[in-house]
C-alpha cells in the first residue's frame, strides 16, 4: 500500500517548517524549486494531479548537484550544503510512497534541522526547530503508540545527562573549510562604495550587525560611538569608493596617556563580508579564532567572509588621532562644475581654519534638509545637491563635504560604518543594526586626521540621540501608537538580552574555558558526582512517572468496555468464555445498525491486538457507536 505524505501530518508539517527555515539561507531559485515540488506533491495527493516519476526526480537530483557546484564551486559551507539538503528533501517529498522513503525523508529532515544551530547561535529559531524535532520523532512512532508525547518526553529526559556531558567535555572543534567555502556575499549590503541612496537603503531595515559590551560605561554617550568600517579615498563628487591598493596600517597615532582606554567585547554577526567594525579610534582588536588584518586608516579586515557570530575584544581611545601624512590619492580632486568651482574660488584664498569654518557655514546657512527620501539626482549630482535641492542623507553630506574640502586644498576622506546604537537596559550592551549605518568625513588639519560629521549641520539630533530615537521622533507617532511602539521596543530589548546572553556564553565557551572547567571539576569531583547522581535519580523518577501515565488503555479497548457497560444496562452480560467477536455477534442480533458496527469494528480490533497490525484509530467507529446509543436511549418519563 502506498503511503501519502499529507496523511502523515507530523512529518509533513515538520518538513514545511524546516524548508521555511532553510529558505532564509539559500538562493531564491532553490526556494522556488522546492516549493513548486511540495505544491505539486500536495495537488497529486489531494486532487489527483499527475506526479513526477522516480526516474525524472533522479535526473533532477543529478542536475541539482551540478548546478550547486557550478554556482558555489564547492559543496562545503553553509549555503551550498543547505541548498543541496533542501533540494534533496523536496525531491524525496515528491517520491514519498514507501516506508523506506519515510526513513530517508526523516534523515534529511534531521540534517536540515542540524544546519541552523551549526551556523547560527541565535535562540529565535529554537521554538520552530523544537516543533520540527518533535514532529520528526513523532512520525517514526507506531500508530498504536499510546501517549506519544509522554514517550518522547521520556526519551528527551533520558538524553539530558549525555547531552550535558558532550557539551561541557567534548572538544570545541572549528572547521576552517566551513568558513572558507562561504561565498563572498553580503546579507546586509555594506560595501566600500558610497553613492546617493546606498546608506538610506540600509537604514530602512533593522538587521542586527553586531553587539558591543564595554567593561565600563562611564562617560560614554551615543554621540561618541563612531564604528569604523571602511575608508574611501577615490572621489567622484557625491560618490566615493575605496582605493584598490590596500596598505598595511601605519602605527602613526597620537597617544593621550591621561585618557583611559575603553575595553569592549564585540559580537559580530555573519553577513558582513570580511568587514570588522571597531570603535574610533582603535588601539587593538583581537580574536582567539581568526587572524585580523590591520590596515591603514584604522580599519580591520578578516581573511575571508564569516557565516558564524565571532567574538572580538577591542580597546580604543576616543581622543586618539591618526597622524599618518595624507597620500596623493587623498588630495585628488574630481572635475567640478562651474557653479561649484566658483564657490571654491571664493573661499580658496582663506587660511586653513577659515576654510573649515566656511565649509561649516555653507551647510548651516543654506537650509539643507536631512531626509531618507531625497529622490534621484542627475548626472551633475554634486551641484544639484549643493545649490538646488539641498536634500539628502548622510552619504550626500559626507560625499559633498569631502569633495569641497579637497577642492579647497584640505586632504580629506570619507569614512563609512555605523554611528551610535540602541542601548539595551536589560543586558547593558549596545545593539548596532543597519538602521545605524552612517558616513562621515576626516580632514587632515593641524598635523592629524580630524573627524567632521556634516550630518550634524543639518540634523544634530541624529548625532545626539542616535538613529533609532531620531527616526522615531521623525515619524510623529502619538498616543496609543507611540505607547505600543515603546512597549514593543522594551519587549524586544528583553528578548534581545536573552539571546545575547546565550550567544556570549557559547562564544566564551572555548578550549581555554573547558580547560579551566576541567580543573574545577577535578578539584570538586566528589560534589559533582553527587550532583550527577541526584540528577540521574530525578530523571529516572520522572521517566517512571511518565511511563506509568503512558500505560493507558487503547482507544479501541476503551470503546469495547463502553459497549460492555451499555449492554449490562440493557441486561445483556458477557460470558467469561465468550470472545469479543462472539459477544458482539450476539449483541447485534435483530439490529442492522449494531451489526454493521460490529462487523467492521471487530475486524480492526482483531487486526491490531491479535495480528500486530499498525492500523490507525478510525474515528468513524465512535460516531457510529454514539449514534446507536442515542437511538436506543429510553425517553424520560
Amino acid at each position: 500500500m502506498k503511503l501519502r505524505l499529507t496523511d502523515n501530518k507530523p512529518l509533513f508539517f515538520s518538513m514545511l517548517i524546516l524548508v521555511g527555515i532553510a529558505a532564509i539561507d539559500v538562493p531564491m531559485w532553490i526556494n522556488l524549486f522546492s516549493w513548486c515540488l511540495i505544491i505539486l506533491k500536495v495537488l497529486a495527493e489531494k486532487k489527483n494531479f499527475p506526479t513526477l516519476s522516480r526516474r525524472f526526480t533522479a535526473i533532477l537530483s543529478a542536475l541539482l548537484l551540478g548546478q550547486i557546484y557550478l554556482e558555489f564551486r564547492t559543496l562545503l559551507g553553509q549555503e551550498p550544503s543547505t541548498t543541496l539538503l533542501l533540494g534533496l528533501a523536496a525531491l524525496k517529498m515528491m517520491d514519498y510512497e514507501t516506508k523506506r522513503d519515510h526513513k530517508y525523508l526523516v534523515i534529511l529532515g534531521f540534517m536540515l534541522l542540524a544546519m541552523k544551530p551549526l551556523f547560527s547561535l541565535d535562540l529565535y529559531w529554537i521554538p520552530f526547530l523544537l516543533c520540527a524535532f518533535v514532529g520528526l520523532w513523532w512520525s517514526m512512532l507506531s500508530r498504536n503508540q499510546t501517549q506519544p508525547l509522554n514517550f518522547l518526553s521520556r526519551l528527551f529526559l533520558l538524553s539530558i545527562p549525555v547531552a550535558l556531558i558532550l557539551f561541557f567535555i567534548f572538544p570545541r572543534v572549528v572547521f576552517p573549510w566551513a568558513h572558507r567555502a562561504q561565498q563572498n556575499r553580503s546579507q546586509m549590503g555594506f560595501s566600500e562604495q558610497l553613492s546617493p541612496g546606498t546608506a538610506a537603503e540600509l537604514v530602512e531595515t533593522d538587521q542586527l550587525v553586531f553587539r558591543a559590551r564595554f567593561a565600563s560605561q562611564s562617560h560614554l554617550f551615543v554621540e561618541s560611538l563612531y564604528w569604523r568600517g571602511g575608508v574611501l579615498t577615490v572621489s567622484q563628487g557625491l560618490s566615493w569608493s575605496a582605493s584598490p591598493l590596500e596598505r598595511q596600517r601605519s602605527k602613526n597615532i597620537t597617544t593621550n596617556l591621561a585618557e583611559e582606554a575603553l575595553s569592549y567585547d564585540l559580537y559580530l554577526e555573519p553577513g558582513n563580508r570580511n568587514y570588522v567594525f571597531a570603535l574610533e579610534t582603535p588601539i587593538s582588536l583581537y580574536s582567539s579564532e581568526l587572524l585580523i588584518r590591520d590596515h591603514t586608516a584604522s580599519i580591520f579586515r578578516l581573511p575571508y567572509p564569516q557565516n558564524q557570530t565571532i567574538l572580538f575584544r577591542g580597546t580604543s581611545k576616543l581622543s586618539q588621532r591618526d597622524i599618518t601624512p595624507p597620500s596623493e590619492e587623498e588630495l585628488q580632486i574630481p572635475q567640478l562644475s562651474s557653479k561649484v568651482q566658483n564657490w571654491v574660488d571664493s573661499v580658496s584664498k582663506k587660511s586653513m581654519s577659515d576654510k573649515v569654518s566656511a565649509l561649516a557655514d555653507f551647510y548651516q546657512d543654506n537650509n539643507f534638509r536631512y531626509t531618507l527620501n531625497p529622490g534621484k539626482y542627475g548626472a551633475n549630482d554634486l551641484e544639484e545637491f549643493l545649490f538646488d535641492r539641498r536634500e539628502g542623507f548622510c552619504e550626500h553630506f559626507a560625499g559633498s563635504y569631502a569633495t569641497l574640502a579637497r577642492a579647497l586644498g584640505i586632504p580629506s576622506r570619507v569614512v563609512v560604518g555605523f554611528h551610535g546604537g540602541s542601548w539595551n537596559t536589560f543586558g547593558d550592551f549596545w545593539r548596532i543594526s543597519t538602521k545605524d549605518a552612517h558616513a562621515w568625513v576626516e580632514i587632515f588639519n593641524q598635523g592629524e586626521w580630524q573627524r567632521v560629521d556634516p550630518t550634524a549641520f543639518a540634523a544634530p539630533g541624529r548625532i545626539q540621540f542616535g538613529a533609532t530615537e531620531f527616526f522615531q521622533n521623525m515619524s510623529n507617532n502619538q498616543g496609543f501608537i507611540q505607547t505600543a511602539i515603546l512597549f514593543y521596543d522594551q519587549f524586544m530589548a528583553l528578548v534581545e538580552n536573552v539571546n545575547y546572553s546565550w550567544t556570549s556564553f557559547l562564544l566564551d565557551f572555548d578550549k581555554d574555558f573547558q580547560k579551566d572547567l576541567m580543573i574545577v571539576i577535578k578539584e570538586n569531583l566528589g560534589w559533582y558526582l553527587f550532583a550527577l547522581l541526584i540528577l540521574l535519580i530525578f530523571i529516572l523518577l520522572v521517566s517512571r512517572f511518565l511511563s506509568k501515565k503512558s500505560e493507558t488503555i487503547h482507544p479501541y479497548q476503551k470503546l469495547l468496555l463502553d459497549v460492555f457497560s451499555w449492554a449490562q444496562s440493557k441486561g445483556i452480560y458477557k460470558e467469561p468464555a465468550e470472545s469479543p467477536r462472539q459477544f458482539l455477534i450476539r449483541l447485534s442480533q435483530d439490529n442492522n445498525e449494531m451489526q454493521s458496527f460490529s462487523d467492521n469494528f471487530i475486524v480492526q480490533y482483531e487486526a491490531i491486538f491479535y495480528q500486530n497490525s499498525d492500523l490507525a484509530v478510525d474515528s468513524r467507529f465512535y460516531k457510529q457507536w454514539n449514534k446507536i446509543k442515542r437511538a436506543t436511549k429510553e425517553p424520560r418519563k
